[in-house]
């Protein structure tokens, strides 16, 4: 897996600017996540084998509002559902995950993203280490995307 910070720093802007025309910097820090804020979570794993990997992206719900807003309405103040909230996280999720999948081992499969939402909540990869730990910001929100795996793949 060939996977750089960078790499995978410039797939998150491009793809937060195509998809919701919102510009994310990045930040040089990874981001503590404030357990009485609401967050969404979407995850998407790759799987090869015995091998798996995940790409998480973690973000306050206002953020989440606002990229879901641009997605689907065009204006970042829109009023979106929950659903229309975790279905922009899943798709956002899912595009990252997509455009990291040419670092990935020849013949991994994606899973179907999974998205999560809450208070306080912790997610967990089991059994894998993390990877890649990037931190973005957006007009004073800041979000996580991570990326886990769990060993070596052998095709």
């Amino acid at each position: 897996m060939n996977l750089t910070p960078t790499m995978v720093s410039d797939i998150v802007i491009a793809t937060f600017e195509q998809v919701a025309q919102t510009t994310v910097e990045p930040q040089s820090d990874p981001i503590q996540l404030r357990g009485n804020t609401t967050y969404v979570a979407g995850c998407v794993q790759y799987i090869l084998g015995g091998w798996h990997a995940a790409t998480l992206i973690q973000m306050p719900m206002p953020l989440a509002r606002h990229v879901s807003g641009m997605m689907f309405e065009g204006r970042p103040n829109a009023e979106m559902s929950i659903a229309e909230v975790r279905d922009a996280i899943g798709e956002v999720t899912n595009i990252v995950a997509g455009n990291l999948r040419k670092a990935m081992p020849e013949g991994a499969h994606m899973s179907l993203p999974t998205v999560v939402d809450g208070v306080g909540f912790s997610f967990e990869i089991i059994d894998a280490k993390l990877h890649v730990d990037l931190a973005f910001e957006f007009q004073g929100e800041a979000f996580r995307l991570s990326i886990w795996t769990n060993g070596t793949p052998r095709n």
